[in-house]
């Protein structure tokens, strides 16, 4: 596979050193969007939304979170369903 795409959503500030960074990856059945709301669309919180936040055990006030949509996840990453552009 040449190219795909990967979805993710970030949170908090990435600091000066690069040294704040922390992956949180989802189980199967999830998706990118684990805290705060996402959209005036969509206004249920992410699914870890108790865990990342200022003043929560994952603060982004100290860190900077990245949150990335598993690959073949759907939700916007290439998956099963993606169009091969070659074909």
């Amino acid at each position: 596979m040449p190219a795909y795409d990967l979805i993710y959503e970030t949170y908090g500030q990435l600091n000066a050193a690069r040294s704040n960074a922390v992956l949180i990856c989802h189980a199967l059945s999830g998706h990118h969007h684990a805290a705060g709301f996402h959209s005036a669309d969509d206004r249920k919180p992410g699914w870890w939304d108790s865990c990342i936040g200022p003043g929560k055990p994952i603060d982004t006030d100290k860190f900077f979170v990245v949150s990335l949509n598993n690959l073949g996840g759907c939700n916007g990453s290439t998956g099963p369903s993606s169009i091969d552009p070659d074909t």
